[in-house]
């Protein structure tokens, strides 16, 4: 078994998947700091009508219902969409900022289902493992699928490299920013594409219903380890790389499950090892702590009781 390891077909999966983990990570560190985790949300599920628009275009202009510019175009275009309707329904309406994505998840995800039933009940050529989208399966990554994921993953990374200090500054302190010079609205749009252009990359590996995790769990894990920016932002992106390359062969290899499930997984099970274990911020470390500062305090409790009776002693005997 240990013979695939070292096939064209592996080594490739091993990269898309590698390349993706790390751009979602990155992405979500500056997601998980300026609190737009529920936006991701959002952009993924706007994004499954797109793929299955994608699928029908694609396959009557092209012939080929997998095209990946078209995919990219559609799912990039619905996904887009998505958001401003979010907040298009939070601006105009006394609605607030939860029931709008709400609604806005639902309307378009239910889109999406309706044209994934029917391209699954239709005759139409190229329709197997469309619902893969959902879940993600890393063992149908071609080598397109590969050379584009690394592409558009390579540019998100040198994105945000390039423009590092600027969007750290938006992310934190707005206001502040703007007396730097940075123009915070351009970097929120910068950093609203390169979320929209990871998610629909991570879609064949990933798949749009486990995305969000993927951007967020690296972040919160790292974030419990270090207490900089940049450390949690070097950390949640190797933490994304390698568990995206440990999922890819466990469900390759022994778990007949979809890839973004077993990811899922191991992420969850890192995050939870790190809220327990971690130092300065961990459960165990907190409850330590409490210990500590319960018994200090029943010690200076004590004393002070101590030291009333004896005052209160001496004050009778006068």
């Amino acid at each position: 078994m240990t013979d695939i390891f070292f096939t064209h077909t592996f080594i490739t999966l091993l990269l898309g998947s590698s390349f993706c983990g790390a751009g979602a990570a990155l992405v979500g560190t500056f997601i998980y700091f300026k609190q737009q985790g529920t936006m991701g949300d959002v952009i993924s599920h706007a994004s499954f009508p797109g793929a299955m628009l994608a699928f029908f275009i694609g396959l009557a202009l092209l012939g080929n219902g997998r095209d990946l510019t078209m995919l990219t175009v559609l799912a990039l275009g619905t996904g887009a969409a998505g958001a401003f309707t979010a907040n298009l329904i939070e601006r105009k309406t006394p609605l607030g900022t939860e029931v709008s994505m709400v609604a806005t998840i639902s309307l378009y995800f239910s889109c999406g289902m309706l044209l994934l039933a029917v391209i699954q009940s239709s005759a139409l050529p190229g329709k197997g493992g469309i619902s893969e989208y959902l879940l993600g399966n890393a063992t149908h990554l071609t080598t397109s699928d590969t050379i584009f994921s690394v592409s558009i993953t390579s540019f998100v990374i040198a994105m945000l490299l390039l423009n590092y200090r600027k969007l750290k500054l938006t992310v934190f302190d707005i206001e502040f920013a703007k007396t730097q010079g940075v123009k915070t609205r351009r970097m929120e749009r910068l950093l609203f594409i390169l979320l929209a252009a990871v998610i629909v990359t991570g879609m064949r590996t990933i798949g749009l219903l486990l995305i969000v995790g993927f951007l967020i769990m690296p972040a919160a894990t790292a974030r419990q380890w270090t207490t900089r920016f940049s450390t949690t932002a070097l950390g949640a992106t190797l933490l994304g790389s390698g568990t995206a390359i440990a999922g890819t062969v466990l469900s390759t290899t022994i778990l007949p499950a979809p890839t973004g499930a077993v990811i899922i997984l191991l992420l969850f099970s890192i995050f939870l090892l790190s809220l327990i274990a971690a130092p300065n911020r961990g459960m165990i470390y907190r409850a330590l702590q409490h210990r500590h500062l319960s018994k200090r305090y029943a010690a200076a409790a004590s004393t002070l009781t101590v030291a009333s009776v004896t005052s209160a002693g001496t004050g009778g005997r006068q």
